[in-house]
């Protein structure tokens, strides 16, 4: 995900997306330094059907362990201290998206 020098990934556990009886919605985690990021993501997530969390550091996801327990995390690649890269587990899928643009406005290629 991209936007104006946005930088993101997205992780999911393999099998992850399966539903149980208890919960059929899916858990998105949204981890991003700027809140306004983590509103968007959160509103878009929550009209999509996703039961959202968010978290501005990647600290803040690791000292809340399991608790969490997302099914999909959406996270800034360029946090302040951790990467949002350094949440993934081996047994998750990364998926990246980098875009940027120049000051001007025109893309980065």
């Amino acid at each position: 995900m991209a936007i104006r020098g946005f930088h993101a990934a997205v992780f999911r556990s393999p099998g992850s997306l399966q539903m149980t009886t208890e919960d059929s919605r899916i858990r998105l985690l949204v981890v991003d330094d700027e809140q306004s990021i983590r509103r968007l993501c959160t509103t878009v997530g929550g009209a999509l059907g996703y039961v959202c969390s968010e978290a501005e550091s990647a600290e803040a996801v690791l000292d809340q362990g399991a608790a969490m327990a997302p099914d999909i995390v959406i996270a800034d690649l360029r946090l302040p201290n951790l990467s949002g890269a350094d949440l993934a587990s081996p047994d998750q899928v990364p998926l990246s998206g980098y875009g940027s643009r120049h000051h001007d406005g025109t893309r980065v290629h």
